[in-house]
């Protein structure tokens, strides 16, 4: 490879004159620091013609198209540090001027065609190019990381080494040499089973490789990397299914919204509201469905998968004005700034300043403000005009979520104004919409893309392995693939034309297809309210999350009915009624199906107990034919209630209403179950189970106590409801009615001036 050096060589007489003038007590705004032998440069420019002044910062001499060839004989900095090269354009004295550094690439000596078409990427988070192999000279532009660039010529300034390039827009320029990595990829071929079989190589399944073929047919120049997560997708779901990490709005059909424990209220069927807006947990399949990259394999929704730092080759304000049209950001009458101290009037303005600033696409800050700020502008994240917070700006709704004290864009304006510590870091307080542009932005720099989270598929769900499932800038399910399509909007057809690049994820273990988005609507309820049967005890108590119950009866039970009432009025009952026995186990099968199609079945083994049970009791307890155990005073203990049951025939334990076996030494209470055996043939069989209920402990702790009895006040209200055994304790004059008599009963009991009979 050949490497040339940089050569420079002071000019002797430049410099004895500034020395003089200078001495001489001279003040002028411009400043010599650098001249050379003669050397060969060329115009460098995206778009436009390159002006030619007769002073640095002065008067309009010519002009100069992209690629004219100038000879750059010294270089000045003007009073604001800006570069600035003296050039002869054409023959004779007059044929000198000067030019801004940033549109002339000075070329290496003996241009040498070793490298010519020679690629590389930049694997640096940002590469500048400048004029010349000199970071104090005029910078070209800066591009984001993995975009690509034509090596022409290596050469070495010091101890650096460096590249003369191409960039995919057709700049010139010098780029440090470790900022890059030579490409060792051959071009895929033009037929279609050339070019699968390419993003095979790549690492693409066959499930993603029709969608991208079709998308190279349109734009031959774009090319696609596969962004391997190590990840397992059904965990990554769930991950991402956790509570409160993804949302979608409460319009939604049913079968995108979740219903998982807090998310849904199964007794009125209604979904809880986890962020303003009436936002709600996401679905499992939804999630599944805005996760998985193949359903956004299309010329809009593939930009959420795009390198989204600043690239100024590719990244233009003309773009970004073409981009924001027909939305709020279009306006051109709004300072920014309030003031117009800054020169920075329009959003456009801002937006470009902020990205060239921080290393962001100014095409995504755009996306993002018009994704939470909406088309109009209406969010009250940007009027200024907060009743809580006035005069502060959100301009991206960071630190925006609902919390205990404020709706999310009040806890936003909070954050722009600095939190609690009066906080000043990214600029706060944000006090005008420049402010919180800028600030923004920084902020964005350093928490997401300098993290990895350098697509907007990555900013929205981060499987890259910094943080996986954390640091997420949203809960919109669809927040990547929105913002995906509005930057979309920002590139027109001429700028698809260059070689943008696309990272897009793959998971282990992806099911065949892409995962469908789901349709179903309606309520998902199919949960019940309430479960009886005629004859025994439900074991355990009924409750709509259990769906396996079992039930004992005696021989003489020929039949049972049963009886259900779903959450749901709209739900649909199958399996109740009455149920002839047989002797043994039989299976009574209860089926739910909700407004939505989803069903859920609730399981009764029911025992008709053999004729020769031989099982009986010469206690002083009552076993009802319910399943019930009456007649036990408050504070009895497990070992004194089992000697007192007075089991003949079998063998007996106590358990709590999980079935949990009691300790010896502690309390009974309602809703302990009694469990009743008895051998058949050597064998254990179960004779029975037992709820045990005792009047007035209604909470279930053994004892009549303040609890109870407001726990009978509030059913008697309507602050609670008490049901099942709860509610057969609190009828404590056993007269089958919860009333104003048994809260009198319940408080002499506690009182001392009456007792409750067991």
């Amino acid at each position: 490879m050949c490497r040339l050096v940089w050569r420079r060589r002071a000019r002797r007489g430049l410099c004895l004159c500034l020395c003089l003038c200078l001495l001489a007590g001279f003040t002028s705004p411009l400043l010599t620091v650098r001249a050379w032998e003669d050397r060969a440069g060329v115009v460098t420019l995206s778009s436009g013609v390159l002006n030619v002044r007769a002073a640095p910062g002065g008067d309009l001499v010519g002009s100069l198209a992209n690629g004219a060839s100038v000879t750059v004989t010294g270089t000045e900095t003007d009073g604001s540090g800006g570069i600035w090269y003296r050039i002869l354009y054409q023959d004779g004295p007059d044929g000198a001027g000067y030019v801004s550094g940033s549109y002339i690439a000075i070329l290496p000596d003996g241009l040498a065609a070793a490298l010519e078409n020679t690629t590389a990427v930049v694997t640096a988070g940002s590469a500048e190019i400048w004029s010349a192999p000199d970071t104090t000279l005029g910078r070209i532009t800066v591009l984001g990381q993995n975009s690509r660039v034509t090596l022409l010529n290596s050469l070495s300034q010091g101890d650096t080494a460096w590249y003369y390039i191409k960039t995919a827009s057709g700049l010139y320029g010098y780029c440090q040499a470790a900022l890059l990595t030579l490409s060792q990829e051959t071009q895929p071929g033009t037929s279609r089973e050339e070019y699968l079989a390419y993003l095979g190589s790549l690492g693409f399944p066959a499930s993603y490789q029709e969608a991208l073929w079709q998308l190279h047919q349109l734009y031959p120049s774009w090319e696609f990397r596969p962004f391997a997560t190590g990840l397992d997708w059904a965990a990554a779901v769930e991950a991402e299914h956790v509570l409160g990490r993804s949302l979608v709005p409460g319009d939604s059909p049913s079968s995108w919204k979740s219903v998982q424990d807090g998310a849904y209220n199964w007794t009125d069927s209604t979904w809880y509201v986890l962020d303003s807006g009436g936002w709600v947990a996401a679905s499992r399949e939804i999630i599944a469905y805005y996760m998985d990259p193949r359903n956004f394999l299309d010329a809009s929704s593939v930009f959420q998968f795009l390198y989204q730092g600043f690239d100024g080759t590719t990244q233009t304000q003309e773009g970004l004005v073409s981009m924001v049209a027909g939305t709020f950001l279009a306006d051109t009458s709004l300072d920014t700034d309030l003031d117009g101290s800054n020169g920075v009037t329009t959003y456009t303005a801002a937006l470009y300043q902020a990205g060239s600033a921080y290393g962001v696409s100014p095409y995504v800050l755009a996306s993002m403000m018009i994704q939470e700020m909406g088309s109009a502008g209406a969010s009250d994240s940007i009027s200024g005009t907060n009743s809580r917070f006035p005069g502060y700006y959100n301009a991206f709704n960071l630190g925006a979520f609902k919390d205990r004290d404020f709706t999310a864009v009040e806890r936003g304006l909070w954050y722009a104004s600095g939190g609690n510590d009066g906080s000043t870091s990214y600029g706060r307080p944000w006090t005008s919409l420049y402010k919180a542009i800028m600030g923004g932005a920084e902020y964005y720099s350093a928490h997401f893309v300098a993290n990895g989270q350098n697509t907007l598929y990555l900013k929205r769900f981060n499987v890259q392995g910094n943080d996986l499932y954390q640091n997420q800038y949203m809960t919109n399910a669809a927040g990547a693939q929105s913002e995906g399509r509005i930057l979309a909007g920002a590139y027109t057809e001429t700028m698809r034309s260059a070689a943008l690049m696309f990272y897009i994820p793959v998971f282990n273990n992806m099911p065949d297809s892409p995962c469908p988005m789901p349709t179903g609507d309606g309520s998902p309820n199919a949960k019940l309210a309430s479960l009886s049967v005629s004859a025994g005890l439900l074991s355990p108590e009924f409750n709509r999350d259990v769906t396996e119950y079992t039930v004992i009866v005696p021989n003489e039970t020929a039949a049972i009915s049963v009886t259900a009432v779903p959450l749901d009025g709209g739900a649909v009952l199958a399996g109740t009624g009455e149920i002839a026995l047989a002797e043994g186990s039989n299976t009574v099968a209860v089926t739910v199906t909700a407004p939505n199609g989803s069903t859920e079945t609730y399981t009764i083994t029911v025992v008709r107990r053999q004729a020769d049970g031989p099982v009986s009791f010469t206690g002083a307890y009552t076993l009802s034919a319910d399943g019930r155990v009456t007649g036990v005073a408050p504070g009895t203990t497990a070992e004194a209630f089992l000697t007192a049951l007075g089991v003949v025939g079998g063998t007996a334990e106590l358990t709590d209403s999980a079935g949990a076996a009691k300790d010896p030494a502690a309390v009974v209470g309602t809703g302990d179950v009694l469990h009743v055996y008895y051998q058949v043939d050597g064998v254990s069989t179960l004779y029975g189970n037992y709820a045990v209920l005792i009047y007035g402990d209604v909470n279930g702790d053994g004892a009549v106590l303040i609890n109870d009895l407001i726990k009978v006040r509030n059913h008697l209200l309507g602050t609670g409801v008490l049901t099942g055994l709860s509610l057969a304790a609190a009828d404590a004059n056993r007269d089958g009615s919860v009333l104003i008599n048994d809260l009198i009963k319940v408080r002499n009991h506690i009182a001392g001036t009456g007792e409750i009979q067991q």
